[in-house]
């Protein structure tokens, strides 16, 4: 019980040591405070270790992922819907989600740059540069949609999700 209290109070000291004496720039992640992150010394003061929330990871490194998520979200903007896994399509979906705000800059030439850096194909940004800022004018973001499928793939028992560009 008082291990307990104890915990309490220290996460909710260090929220507050957070927010107001470091200011914004000091930490911008979200902070788990949880019983195993809190050490005793020898004096008896609480010493706090935060855990940083970490993205998934795919079981790739970097690179792999990088290439997967380019991939994914190019296929996705050509075919307009694709089936993959639940994790891999709610990753794809902000990237897509992200290179259909750029497309709808005001700037065409930076948004030109800024897709040719993540896409893979010349005139699919080309096609989105034309076509993204009239067909999806009234709308400020969620451009895209993930259905949790209720097959799972053979093989490996993984849950599927359909990724798709919402019409309008």
């Amino acid at each position: 019980m008082v291990m307990r209290r104890l915990w309490l109070i220290i996460t909710l000291l260090s929220q507050f040591f957070v927010e107001y004496c470091h200011g914004s720039n000091f930490i911008t992640k979200s902070l788990f405070i949880t019983p195993n992150s809190v050490k005793f010394y020898s004096d008896n003061v609480p010493k706090i270790y935060a855990l940083l929330k970490t993205r998934e990871k795919l079981g790739r490194p970097h690179s792999a992922r990088k290439a997967l998520l380019r991939a994914l979200s190019t296929q996705v903007l050509r075919h307009g819907r694709i089936i993959t896994t639940v994790s891999k399509a709610k990753m794809a979906q902000r990237k897509v989600d992200r290179m259909i705000t750029y497309a709808k800059k005001a700037d065409k030439n930076h948004a030109r740059k800024l897709l040719q850096g993540y896409l893979y194909d010349r005139e699919l940004i080309e096609n989105m540069l034309e076509q993204v800022p009239t067909r999806y004018a009234e709308r400020h973001g969620g451009y895209t949609r993930v259905k949790i499928l209720h097959t799972k793939r053979t093989g490996d028992n993984a849950r599927m999700a359909l990724l798709e560009l919402l019409e309008y």
